[in-house]
């Protein structure tokens, strides 16, 4: 396991004695901690509290939110919202860690490359959490906020998955952050996952919101570039990695980011012969190649007609579903065979 408190480290010393304060004070399942000698703002005490929270999933037994005042000129305090108290939060840690160990028990997992135990922690978020479209009951049940309203409820928001996605990738010893912002204008949580030495782009939740049938799987947000997608909008851009490697990203790693027919054909044919149930599909333009001025539109016939092509010559019967509506000209397969 790694836990690196990423976040922690990015601190003044001034920001640090308030971390570790605010820290010590859930763990010690405290109602409030008292900050001396600082004169602190609403928007440090928040920045502060979530470099707590993101660099901890672990912690489940407090809210989303902190409130602040100030006692007097030299002295601040900061309220927590409680979800639990010591002995509760015992009890709950107890089941998430046997959740855990598990999950982390899975044969053959710690044999696994880095890319193959991603790729396990993703399906195993999107096969056993489901997002709790309530939303907390608009913030009223913070649990889905958390690392026990996924691995014990089974249902979270985008935070409490970004947190269990760290939480699990750090106990296979990948170092992983929770990503705090705006995706398309509205508020959103994600991961930064670093894989030989570069980082990559995560977002589970917006992959299980793409699984159009059970049981199939979605990539399309799989260890993206900052590139690829516009919409995301980072809080302290300027403290996270950037994004611009595309070695890992799930598509290329599967062979479906291509470039000219020869390669999609190759690539159809591979899976086919697999019998995978799903394939993806994006346009290479990084290269000079047939498909490099292609349209999105243009690029869908293209993979129709060679899949067509390279079943008829295998001679197998097939049902398709064809998804094109999501991120950065990705198209999705779903495959029966007949």
């Amino acid at each position: 396991m790694i836990n690196t408190r990423y976040y922690y480290n990015k601190l003044n010393e001034r920001d640090k004695t308030i971390y570790k304060a605010i820290y010590n004070g859930i763990m010690e399942y405290k109602e409030f901690v008292e900050i001396p000698g600082v004169q602190l703002n609403e928007h440090q005490v928040g920045r502060i509290y979530h470099n707590v929270l993101w660099d901890n999933p672990f912690i489940f037994s407090v809210g989303e939110y902190a409130m602040w005042h100030a006692v007097d000129k030299e002295k601040s305090r900061i309220k927590m919202t409680t979800l639990c108290d010591a002995a509760s939060e015992k009890r709950y840690r107890t089941q998430i860690e046997d959740t855990v160990n598990q999950i982390l028990s899975a044969p053959g997992l710690q044999e696994m490359s880095d890319f193959q135990k991603e790729v396990f922690v993703h399906d195993f978020v999107i096969n056993n959490i489901e997002y709790d479209t309530s939303l907390g009951d608009n913030g009223s049940k913070i649990e889905p906020y958390t690392v026990y309203g996924a691995l014990v409820e089974h249902k979270a928001v985008c935070e409490g998955i970004a947190k269990t996605v760290k939480l699990l990738l750090n106990m296979l010893a990948i170092k992983c952050i929770v990503v705090s912002g705006e995706y398309n204008g509205g508020r959103h949580a994600w991961n930064i996952v670093k894989l030989d030495d570069w980082a990559y782009n995560l977002d589970v939740t917006m992959d299980m919101g793409r699984v159009v049938h059970k049981g199939k799987m979605r990539y399309n947000f799989f260890n993206f570039r900052d590139e690829d997608i516009k919409e995301y909008k980072p809080d302290n851009a300027h403290l996270i990695p950037e994004c611009k490697a595309i070695k890992n990203n799930y598509l290329v790693k599967a062979g479906g980011f291509v470039s000219c027919r020869g390669r999609l054909k190759k690539y159809i044919e591979h899976g086919v012969s697999k019998r995978k149930t799903c394939l993806y599909f994006k346009i290479n333009r990084n290269v000079e190649d047939q498909y490099t001025d292609i349209t999105f539109d243009e690029f869908q016939k293209e993979v129709n007609t060679a899949f067509e092509e390279v079943v008829s010559n295998m001679g197998i019967s097939t049902k398709r579903f064809i998804d094109t509506t999501g991120p950065c000209e990705i198209l999705s397969m779903e495959i029966d065979y007949l």
